[in-house]
C-alpha cells in the first residue's frame, strides 16, 4: 500500500533493553527511522539518566544504517492529568507526582538528544518501543 518494504522491530511491553537487543537483526541499511522509546522503562522504575543512556546507545548503533531518523518523545496517555495516573495505574498522588517530573525530564532529554536536524515531535502512537526501518533484506528477528 505504502509502496515500501517495512521491517517492524515494535513490540508492545518492549523496553530499550529489548531495543538495543533488537537491533541486531535489523537491516545493514535503512532510508527512514522511526524511535519512541523510554515509556515501558520509565513506567517499570528506571529513571530518565538510565534510559536516555541506553537511548544514546540505540542512536550509535543506527547511525551507521545512514537512514533519517525521526526521534519521538514518550506519550503521555493522561495528557497531564495526574489524576488519570493515580487512577489508571493505581498510583498515590506523591507517586502520580513524580511519575509525571520523570516523564518531564526524559522527554526535554529526548529533545537534547535528538540532533539538531532530526525531527523531534510528541507521538500520539503508543507508549511501546519500537524502531520500522525499510526492509533491506529477507526474515526475521522473531
Amino acid at each position: 500500500m505504502l509502496g515500501a518494504d517495512l521491517v517492524d522491530l515494535t513490540r508492545d511491553g518492549n523496553t530499550t533493553h529489548g531495543l538495543l537487543a533488537d537491533l541486531a537483526c535489523s537491516p545493514r541499511a535503512a532510508d527512514v527511522i522511526t524511535v519512541t522509546a523510554g515509556g515501558n522503562d520509565l513506567l517499570g522504575g528506571d529513571l530518565p539518566r538510565a534510559i536516555l543512556h541506553r537511548l544514546d546507545q540505540i542512536a550509535e548503533r543506527i547511525q551507521p544504517l545512514g537512514a533519517d531518523v525521526i526521534v519521538n518523545t514518550v506519550y503521555d496517555p493522561s495528557d497531564g492529568d495526574n489524576e488519570v495516573g493515580r487512577r489508571e495505574l493505581g498510583l498515590s498522588r506523591l507517586a502520580a507526582v513524580e511519575l509525571r517530573r520523570r516523564l518531564n525530564a526524559l522527554n526535554r532529554g529526548i529533545k537534547k538528544l535528538a540532533p539538531s536536524t532530526a525531527s523531534c515531535s510528541p507521538t500520539w502512537s503508543t507508549c511501546s518501543t519500537g524502531t520500522a526501518l525499510p526492509r533491506t533484506s529477507r526474515g526475521s528477528c522473531r
